[in-house]
């Protein structure tokens, strides 16, 4: 939801891990809708660390650059850490 109404570069910012954050605003997709159609354990190492396969069906305004719009499958890897939101993303399109 912070993606859609804040914008992928504050919602980057508070979930994703550095490396996968925008350098700038330029091109960055506009998501208008979306939703978690399913979610799969992937990998497991603790709580701390754990990777699931998640299937989105996402719509963007203008480019949806390597998203797509419609059906996207990803990895995504959590990381544990402190403060209000529990875990940093890192995603990924193989595992």
């Amino acid at each position: 939801d912070l993606w859609r109404t804040k914008g992928y570069a504050e919602a980057s910012r508070a979930y994703l891990v550095p490396s996968q954050q925008p350098g700038s605003s330029d091109d960055v997709p506009v998501l208008t809708a979306g939703r978690v159609v399913s979610v799969t354990p992937a990998e497991w190492t603790s709580g701390s660390r754990f990777v699931v396969s998640a299937d989105f069906d996402l719509t963007f305004s203008g480019n949806a650059g390597a998203w797509g719009s419609g059906r996207s499958s990803r990895f995504v890897a959590a990381t544990a850490r402190t403060g209000p939101i529990p875990y940093v993303l890192e995603l990924a399109t193989g595992p």
